[in-house]
């Protein structure tokens, strides 16, 4: 995922921020996962 926004965005600022919200984006599905299966 990272190479596909370094590869294809160019100003940094826009790069950066879309890593953060892929890592974000990341940590809130493992999140859901973890209390899904908690539950069950």
């Amino acid at each position: 995922m990272r190479d596909i926004w370094m590869d294809y965005i160019k100003p940094v600022w826009l790069r950066l921020s879309l890593q953060v919200f892929t890592i974000v984006w990341l940590v809130a599905c493992a999140g859901w996962g973890f209390q899904t299966l908690w539950r069950l």
